[in-house]
């Protein structure tokens, strides 16, 4: 048996990686693919994505405690993490995909937008699991 400090010190460059890489990079990766499917379906290189369709601080929120929760179980229990993090996902899907475009919103955008929340949930998962996987490797470091 290990001790626990081990694990609390491995868990700090997951962390670093899944929370403060993550925390930069997904918003950039939801910017960019939404200009351009917004581009893409409005047929207009200047088009801009209506406010209404930005992500707002409760998605933010959802990302930080999933990447919190899941960094570790991954560490402790891989396999079982990734069925929860599908599980995650498609409860999430379900709560988006079907719900009503808003007042003055195309549906083939909002829909855009459902399908861009999936991705970026994937990414945030995968950036979960990155982070899980380099404290596995540094709690192996650490360990020898």
């Amino acid at each position: 048996m290990q001790p626990p400090w081990l694990y609390l010190i491995a868990l700090v460059p997951g962390y670093a990686l899944s929370l403060g890489l993550g925390r930069f990079m997904i918003p950039r990766f939801n910017d960019w693919a939404k200009r351009s499917y917004v581009r893409q379906i409005r047929q207009n290189a200047a088009a801009e994505p209506d406010p209404r369709l930005a992500s707002g601080p409760s998605s933010n929120i959802l990302g930080w405690l999933e990447r919190g929760v899941f960094t570790p179980l991954v560490m402790i229990a891989p396999e079982t993490a990734a069925i929860a993090m599908g599980g995650s996902l498609a409860l999430k899907m379900t709560a988006q995909w079907q719900r009503d475009a808003p007042a003055g919103i195309d549906q083939l955008e909002w829909s855009g937008h459902a399908f861009l929340a999936l991705q970026s949930g994937f990414l945030s998962m995968t950036f979960a699991g990155a982070g899980g996987g380099l404290a596995i490797y540094v709690a192996c470091l650490l360990r020898s």
